[in-house]
């Protein structure tokens, strides 16, 4: 049986999201042998091994880099002292720890996949013989700095794609290889660790970038453009729900996106001023309010599938 380790950088805010998910993976894919790699900070361990399962493994934060010296390392390319650059930096360094376990662990093929998203429906994230992904693209977010960066880091971007920011990853054997590489003809690698390596490139690409104002680094998007390189296979247009939702999916209302072909959920509470997803799921989300959202996110994504097709 195949072995898919599913990496997860992990909160405890979003404790019964990944129980939730763990339970989800394993009844859509009962033909894969799943690992779950929950990555967190030391101090969380304790907590996330309440999760009694012999298939989910808790990896402290600092085993792959530690964020101080993450921070050292970004901030030396911060010669400016930009105040912006320096608000990002936890958000930038959580994306340096994805990148680093998958590349760490390159025997195995890999999901990454965000740790507030649950699937609901069946992805095929990988191609029958499994060297290489299915590529997916989104039109919900396209996001232009983060190809600039991308390019920096890269040297050149497929001719023609979409969003790849599709909130997961999927990494075979043979793609690792090759994103190993092409990042090593950025930043030759030589005697540094991979954590060091990997937090040098993405902290030299996003000083090189201009308008530092705005995000400029997305680990998914250099991912899955990377991948897109080495297998030059076009996107498959993939439907997730996003949104900010008022309250907690019931069986119906979440049987009603299924069948709208939507493949995962993922709970934005924040706006809701709530910390922890225990308390969201207290409340109810109104059809009225869902239909509302579902009826304007269909028209929005027709819009834009037709200038997909005929920009083609």
């Amino acid at each position: 049986m195949k072995i898919i380790n599913i990496v997860q950088i992990s909160l405890k805010r979003e404790f019964i999201i990944i129980k939730s998910n763990i339970e989800s993976f394993k009844n859509l894919y009962p033909e894969f042998k799943l690992k779950f790699k929950l990555i967190c900070p030391k101090k969380d361990i304790k907590y996330f091994k309440k999760i009694e399962n012999k298939d989910v493994e808790i990896i402290s934060e600092d085993n792959l880099i530690n964020k101080e010296k993450f921070r050292k390392i970004f901030l030396s390319y911060n010669t400016k002292n930009n105040s912006i650059i320096k608000r990002r930096v936890n958000w930038y360094y959580s994306q340096c720890l994805k990148i680093i376990y998958i590349l760490k662990n390159c025997k195995k093929n890999n999901i990454l996949w965000e740790s507030d998203s649950i699937l609901i429906k069946k992805i095929n994230f990988f191609n029958e013989n499994k060297k290489n992904s299915v590529n997916y693209g989104n039109l919900y977010e396209f996001h232009q700095p983060y190809y600039n960066t991308n390019k920096i880091i890269l040297k050149k971007l497929p001719n023609k794609f979409i969003s790849g920011l599709n909130l997961f990853s999927a990494i075979t054997v043979d793609e690792n290889r090759f994103i190993k590489k092409k990042l090593d003809k950025y930043i030759p690698k030589y005697k540094m660790n991979i954590g060091r390596w990997i937090a040098h490139i993405i902290s030299r690409s996003i000083l090189e970038s201009k308008n530092i104002d705005k995000s400029l680094f997305a680990d998914y998007e250099l991912l899955n453009i990377t991948k897109m390189l080495k297998n030059k296979k076009k996107q498959k247009i993939i439907k997730f729900f996003r949104v900010y939702l008022q309250g907690f999916l019931n069986k119906n209302q979440i049987k009603l996106l299924k069948i709208l072909n939507y493949k995962f959920i993922t709970y934005e509470y924040y706006h809701r001023k709530i910390e922890k997803f225990s308390e969201f799921i207290k409340i109810n989300q109104s059809w009225y309010q869902l239909t509302k959202i579902i009826v304007r996110q269909e028209f929005n994504l027709l819009k834009k599938y037709f200038k997909f097709i005929f920009n083609k």
